[in-house]
């Protein structure tokens, strides 16, 4: 008889790391993670309604169900890492960051919006980051952000097209 060996799948990541995946992207040392082309190749994100400083997080009832450490929110928390100095732009990353949040949004996910883009404002001058003003917008939630994206006229989805297909850029040269 033949026997199998059934290798278990690794587990999913703990859901803390898919917290503010755009952020930590952009954040990420590639280079030392044997990507060195990869920040060249980030031309921008655009961060909605972020959940930038797990902190509260950590001190709330969702903790008990997550388990964050002290080390976790600092590591995943953007703006934390923005602010406490703990990150430097990566060799070859040029991107152009855009943080939208909207007006029915609770107020600590505009207000993580406008720390986390305050945060990247005052980094950007001495890097290659190009942050655009803070993103208002009125009368939707986070989640009517992200269904009205679909809207060619929207203005987080004109902000977003514009990453990818800056003036005077064709879609040819946005694919190189």
């Amino acid at each position: 008889t033949h026997t199998h060996t059934h290798s278990q799948s690794p587990p999913p990541p703990p859901p803390i790391k898919r917290t503010c995946v755009k952020a930590m992207m952009l954040l990420t040392d590639w280079a030392g993670l044997c990507q060195p082309n990869l920040p060249a190749r980030i031309r921008g994100i655009v961060a909605v309604s972020g959940l930038f400083d797990l902190e509260p997080v950590q001190r709330c009832y969702a903790n008990e169900a997550l388990g964050l450490t002290d080390k976790q929110v600092a590591e995943y928390s953007p703006t934390r890492l923005l602010s406490e100095g703990a990150w430097s732009a990566p060799p070859g990353l040029c991107a152009t960051v855009i943080v939208a949040f909207a007006q029915h949004d609770p107020e600590a996910f505009r207000q993580h919006s406008i720390d986390f883009h305050a945060a990247l404002a005052a980094l950007a001058a001495p890097s290659r980051l190009h942050v655009e003003p803070l993103l208002d917008v009125t009368e939707a939630d986070h989640f009517e952000v992200i269904e009205r994206m679909a809207d060619p006229a929207f203005a987080v989805t004109k902000a977003a097209l514009a990453l990818i297909h800056p003036q005077g850029e064709g879609e040819e040269g946005a694919t190189q």
